[in-house]
């Protein structure tokens, strides 16, 4: 794959939203039915049937739901509010031993204890030794950088910092191995994070989400940051070659083309301007999915920015749960686990 994933790959093409299907197909059910996803995830073998939120109100989960779901709530208090945090500690957890963390960010409109039903990264922490920890953002959606209305109050900023800071005072996490990614609105966050925090972050990821086009032209990068995007070519919500994002209410802002919001962590960490790169083997022939994938390295103290464009993939976790119809979301790649693949990323880099 060439150094520009949106030009002489074979990717170019143009890319228009049909903002009147989306509405009926995705955004509607979203914002008005108190999200798919939530749902999908509730119900699936194992956990009992919940509802999710109604509205975007900021909702407490119950302790027993997290407890259910083997996760320890963690209680923050940030700039006056009671704030959750949903914990899962490796299998074999020694408290006293300097555990890595990584923190998971779920998506606009969605519920931090139900992320790990979607991406399986409970399972990736047992075999891998590091502990995971899902936030959970004030009324549902994480004030991202791209200051829309309603979600723009809350420095949820400040609010990672904090629950970072609790986590190494509780389990003694090792500060210079702290991650952080997410999906949709959660990667968006995890990439303001790292812009507004660089210090409190190794590496970032972000799932089916580029770099807001208000966050390249008012927050350059200055500090170095390994930064990995995985995102579906074929997503009907987030436009791999850049754009407006769907409206319904307010302008939810416009998005970078994934190539050049590689380039512009590449620039920023002085990386090799030419990339490696490769065709991913086609491991399940059945999902419509085909993965490419390139890498520049070199970067200042030893960062990188990668990229897994999923031909064929949609708005979804490659390797997790399919919480949606496909028609609404897209395709679900099973050629690669997106969590095993972020913590392959993330454990090349510390602080």
């Amino acid at each position: 794959m060439a150094s520009n994933l949106g030009q002489s790959t074979g990717f170019v093409r143009p890319y228009t939203i049909n903002t009147s299907s989306l509405l009926k197909r995705f955004v509607l059910p979203v914002m008005l039915g108190g999200l798919i996803l939530n749902s999908a995830v509730a119900a699936l073998p194992g956990r009992a049937q919940q509802s999710g939120p109604t509205s975007a109100e900021h909702t407490t989960v119950p302790s027993s739901q997290a407890e259910q779901s083997g996760l320890i709530k963690e209680t923050i208090f940030c700039e006056n509010l009671e704030r959750e945090s949903y914990t899962h500690l490796p299998q074999g957890f020694v408290r006293g031993h300097r555990l890595p963390l990584v923190l998971v960010f779920h998506g606009g409109f969605a519920l931090a204890n139900r992320m790990d039903r979607l991406t399986g990264f409970n399972d990736i922490a047992d075999q891998n030794g590091f502990i995971v920890t899902y936030p959970q953002a004030f009324k549902h959606h994480w004030n991202d950088g791209r200051n829309i209305d309603g979600h723009d109050n809350f420095n949820d900023v400040q609010f990672a910092v904090e629950v970072i800071d609790h986590m190494i005072h509780k389990y003694n996490v090792d500060p210079s191995r702290v991650y952080a990614c997410g999906i949709s609105n959660g990667g968006f966050f995890a990439q303001y994070l790292a812009l507004r925090q660089p210090h409190k972050v190794a590496a970032v990821a972000s799932v089916a989400a580029s770099l807001p086009t208000l966050i390249e032209s008012k927050q350059p990068a200055v500090n170095p940051m390994s930064v990995l995007y995985i995102v579906g070519i074929d997503d009907p919500i987030l436009p791999f070659y850049g754009g407006p994002l769907p409206k319904l209410f307010r302008d939810n802002g416009s998005v970078l083309p994934v190539s050049k919001a590689a380039q512009y962590w590449v620039r920023c960490n002085r990386c090799n301007p030419v990339p490696r790169s490769l065709d991913l083997p086609d491991v399940d022939a059945t999902d419509g999915c085909r993965v490419k994938y390139a890498n520049w390295v070199g970067g200042r103290h030893g960062t990188e920015v990668g990229v897994f464009g999923i031909e064929g993939g949609g708005h979804t976790w490659p390797g997790g749960q399919h919480y949606a119809s496909e028609s609404t979301i897209g395709k679900t790649c099973r050629d690669i686990n997106a969590s095993k693949a972020i913590w392959d990323f993330f454990q090349n880099h510390h602080n």
